[in-house]
């Protein structure tokens, strides 16, 4: 599935990694209250294995909605797509991981 992802955003798998950091960083970011709370989760291996595994879900609706497009799509186009398609993701948060990384 990974591979059809990069293909439909047309980016190598370093872009892609940086990509999901990204968005991962502004999830982080809109669930903290502070730097030091950003960081918390930041670091938090538990949060982001929970995070990824929402993420590959949310990709197997953006692989099935945008293997159409593959090579249709100017690479900004795509990236703009695959935020909308994730976009579900903002939403959720794991209260237990989350007191857990904030306790740690």
């Amino acid at each position: 599935m990974k591979k059809q992802v990069l293909q439909i955003l047309q980016m190598d798998a370093d872009a892609y990694y940086m990509l999901v950091m990204d968005c991962y960083l502004e999830w982080c970011a809109s669930k903290s209250k502070n730097q030091k709370s950003l960081q918390k989760l930041l670091i938090s291996k538990p949060l982001f294995n929970w995070w990824y595994k929402c993420l590959e879900f949310e990709e197997r609706k953006f692989v099935y909605q945008g293997k159409a497009y593959i090579g249709k799509l100017s690479p900004e186009l795509a990236i703009d797509f695959y935020k909308e398609t994730i976009s579900p993701i903002n939403k959720l948060f794991s209260k237990p991981l989350m007191k857990k990384a904030y306790d740690s």
